[in-house]
């Protein structure tokens, strides 16, 4: 175990976290359209002031930016201001309670202002904020014309931030010199960062780089090591967060909102605080100028969590829907069918796609994912489609309409043998209906000779093999496969070479593009039919979804809407939301009602799980607990308790609790992060981390049906860091 560094985690805040020391080329040349004084004007120092939810202390982070109009608009790096801190192993929500922007930094008349922040773009690392003064503002006019290698660029910003500090003017500004050393583009070769050689350290976060003009055509934000290579993000991508926003917005308004929900009565959250509307269809109100995080939440519901910024003349009503139900699978698994069928693209209304991949042209524009990353490795030959990579990592490539619902999909595919040996464990298949949360999977497994129809998550991210099929005979390298998926409806049947393998029921998603997925393969593929289906249904026999096995992770970011959140106060349930920043949740206070979450998608029997939480000290009767096999009022709880130092393991029947084991807490655990590993498998349960047994329990009168998992806490405030549940192996159960 490791004690969270509370008073030392400022050294590994975000803007620290990307920017190092780095020393660049000299140059003779100069700004000759824009003197070095107009720059420095409209060049400012970030300062930021949190609060730290864990042990209530403020903390200070910094940065660099610059004025992008005269109307006091600034942009910076999004990591200079968001609203978390990070050390090694994670990320700690704060609150935000102020940002300064200094002016002149550094000299006598220096000036500061109040600023808010009005947009982010999380992805390419830029936030634009905006300070409420009459004043016209010295700025910095963008380039977003051709780059070239080698071109002469100029970096400003603040060094090492306010560890330079003089008095309370600010540290003086930098100015350091280089080269465009390269130009990286992205999957669709458009320009997504640019390496500099220059004199770069953190603190430099979201200053501008500028061109022999005195223009942007950056803005700093990383670098790797203490190498000789740092990043900058292009213009571009500010220029068109500028063109996305209101031209009269001002900082000093506040806005009408008004917001219309889904349900009706369901409850709406600002910021993670206490609910702002009552339960009511009609909801108004007054909100300061800025980004600002709203939650709808409702008992049943899954929740809807969006940041929105409001502008003084926001007159569009919010439309906010909490319209999914909690989708809990049935527990149980109905007998498979398995049914010879004829020719899956029979009683077809429209070809949608015929795809013999021979246009090179084409296939620049199909959009490719490579372990979550837009790098290209596949390629056209001889009139089929190839994936070159033979390692771990997931290869997908998508083509055709998110639109599409009704259709079946038609493929070859086969496991190439002739450029390297595959893996044994090599799968390859066909995606389809994939759209922003996800895509289901049909694959062959080599290893396992089985065909498996699989739905891989974007939230939470993961694998869920629906069901699977293992053939008469092993599945052969070199040899091609006819796989083909017929989906209408939430109806999906699969085939292999024309003979219908498994019929399901899944509502994991309507609609969405076809595609193709490789892990350690090598595939090939060829002849990609897809065709339009009749508003008809089949009358083949369907089994209900059950997961064969599952692998998911959930990093707790404003993405989390799976969980049902909630707190008990004086014996009443009320929906309530945890303080929620991309990359953790947290529990701020230390009331003694119980704050509570349950992960709503999934119902889990035999699994393992990791959890990484901070807990701080706490209260005398602080108490954590991990829930399992939830159903109704019966589950299963480890629970870590302060007052006497123990570890038990409790089981609720019927609301009424028993204590099944308990042991002393072997390290530290309030005040801690902690990294807990349990394996709840059939009648045992095992609680440790992944070097260490703490309790371990064995018993035929212990739940064993599949329920929810989630976390409860009472006077004591946490930080979710990350989750990671798998479904224990077949193999494991039959050693067993």
């Amino acid at each position: 175990m490791m004690e969270i560094p509370f008073k030392s985690i400022c050294k590994f805040i975000g803007a620290a976290f990307y920017l190092g020391i780095s020393s660049g080329q000299s140059f003779s040349q100069t700004l000759p359209e824009k003197s070095l004084d107009e720059i420095k004007k409209a060049t400012v120092f970030i300062n930021v002031k949190h609060h730290f939810n864990l042990t209530n202390e403020e903390i200070n982070t910094s940065g660099s930016g610059f004025f992008i109009n005269d109307k006091g608009w600034i942009a910076t790096n999004y990591h200079v201001i968001q609203s978390s801190l990070s050390d090694y192993n994670g990320l700690y929500p704060t609150k935000i309670k102020e940002i300064k922007i200094i002016r002149n930094s550094g000299t006598s008349d220096y000036k500061k202002y109040n600023a808010v922040i009005v947009s982010i773009d999380e992805e390419n690392d830029l936030a634009i904020l905006a300070v409420s003064d009459s004043e016209k503002f010295p700025y910095l006019e963008m380039d977003t014309s051709k780059l070239s290698e080698l071109k002469p660029v100029w970096i400003f910003g603040y060094p090492f931030g306010d560890e330079f500090t003089v008095l309370q003017r600010g540290p003086e500004i930098t100015v350091n010199n280089g080269s465009v050393s390269a130009l990286r583009h992205d999957d669709l070769h458009e320009l997504n960062r640019i390496q500099v050689d220059a004199v770069i350290n953190h603190g430099n976060s979201g200053g501008p780089v500028l061109n022999e003009q005195g223009k942007v055509v950056g803005i700093i934000n990383s670098m790797m090591g203490t190498s000789r290579i740092n990043f900058a993000v292009p213009a571009h991508y500010l220029v068109k967060m500028i063109n996305e926003l209101p031209k009269d917005f001002s900082s000093s308004d506040s806005t009408h909102i008004k917001i219309n929900t889904f349900p009706e009565d369901a409850e709406v959250f600002i910021d993670g605080v206490h609910p702002l509307f009552a339960k009511s269809s009609k909801k108004e109100c007054y909100m300061p100028n800025g980004l600002h995080t709203l939650a709808v939440m409702k008992k049943g519901f899954a929740s809807c969590i969006r940041e929105v910024t409001f502008i003084g003349k926001y007159n569009d009503t919010i439309q906010l829907f909490s319209d999914k139900t909690f989708l809990i699978p049935p527990k149980g698994k109905s007998e498979e069918k398995y049914i010879s069928s004829p020719d899956p693209l029979n009683n077809m209304e429209e070809i949608l796609m015929k795809e013999n991949f021979d246009d090179p042209k084409k296939f620049e524009k199909w959009e490719q994912n490579t372990g979550g990353e837009k790098t290209r490795t596949w390629y056209l030959e001889d009139g089929a489609l190839h994936q070159f990579e033979n390692n771990g990592i997931l290869h997908a490539i998508y083509l055709g309409d998110k639109t599409w619902d009704n259709y079946t999909v038609k493929a070859n595919v086969k496991i190439s043998a002739e450029r390297g040996q595959p893996s044994a464990d090599s799968r390859a298949g066909i995606i389809f209906r994939e759209t922003e949360d996800g895509f289901y999977l049909l694959r062959v497994h080599k290893e396992s000779n089985k065909v498996q129809l699989a739905y891989h998550s974007n939230g939470p991210f993961g694998w869920f093999i629906i069901t699977e099929k293992k053939l008469d005979s092993d599945i052969v390298e070199g040899k091609w496969y006819r796989l083909s998926a017929s989906m209408q409806g939430n109806r999906i049947a699969c085939f292999l070479d024309d003979i219908n393998l498994f019929t399901v029921n899944a509502s994991y998603s309507s609609g969405g593009r076809v595609g193709f997925y490789s892990v350690e393969s090598k595939p090939v593929f060829d002849s990609l039919t897809v065709v339009g289906a009749k508003n008809s249904e089949t009358q083949n026999a369907a089994q209900k979804p059950s997961l064969v096995s599952f692998w998911f992770s959930d990093n707790f970011n404003l993405k989390s809407n799976w969980w049902y959140q909630y707190k008990v106060n004086k014996g009443k349930e009320e929906v309530s939301p945890l303080y929620m920043v991309n990359g953790s949740f947290s529990v701020s206070d230390e009331n003694n009602f119980i704050q509570e979450m349950e992960f709503t998608k999934y119902c889990m029997q035999d699994f393992m799980l990791n959890l990484t939480v901070s807990v701080d000290t706490g209260k005398r009767d602080a108490v954590f607990e991990i829930f399992l096999r939830k159903e109704n009022q019966n589950q299963l709880s480890v629970r870590f308790q302060k007052k006497d130092n123990k570890i038990l393991l409790v089981q609720y029947e019927n609301g009424k609790e028993k204590i099944l084991k308990e042991k002393k807490i072997p390290f530290i655990f309030f005040g801690s992060k902690a990294s807990i590993q349990i394996k709840c498998e059939g009648n045992s349960v095992i609680v440790g981390s992944v070097y260490s047994e703490w309790l371990s329990y064995n018993s035929k009168n212990i739940l064993v049906n599949a329920g929810r998992i989630g976390f409860s806490s009472k006077a004591v405030r946490l930080a979710y860091h990350q989750l990671t549940l798998s479904s224990v192996e077949p193999e494991i159960k039959q050693k067993k």
